[in-house]
């Protein structure tokens, strides 16, 4: 991982409940999509190898902070969409975790912007199924 070194900060903002996803895994069932195991363990990696690997869900089954037995910190807002600015609170959790690189995979200038003003690395990763 070019780029990451012990003192980064590594946050992934996302959709779906990583916690939820991680502790489903952990029990034994099977992927929701093709290669979530080892994108779970991508981040286990990074814990082991930064000062900080986050990943915040926007649509968690219910708000939370915590870090799992892999090292991770998942920090799970619910409904941020019923907000004015649905990606206000996104941001305030952004400006307390003081990320150094920034994984976005959901569209958002916004967010977008935040980083670019504080000059955070950003990987913009947008997919979608069809």
């Amino acid at each position: 991982m070019r780029g990451i070194s012990s003192g980064s900060r590594v946050v992934f903002v996302q959709n779906g409940d990583f916690r939820a996803e991680a502790q489903r895994i952990e029990s034994g069932a099977g992927e929701t999509y093709h290669s979530q195991k080892y994108s779970m363990q991508v981040m286990d990696r990074l814990a082991t190898q930064t000062s900080l690997a986050a990943v915040l869900c926007i649509d968690a089954v219910d708000p939370h902070d915590e870090i799992l037995p892999t090292g991770v910190r998942c920090i799970g807002l619910e409904n941020i969409w019923s907000h004015k600015r649905p990606f206000a609170p996104v941001i305030a959790v952004l400006e307390k975790l003081a990320p150094t690189h920034l994984v976005l995979r959901v569209p958002s200038v916004e967010v977008l912007s935040w980083a670019r003003a504080r000059h955070v690395r950003t990987l913009p990763s947008f997919a979608d199924s069809f």
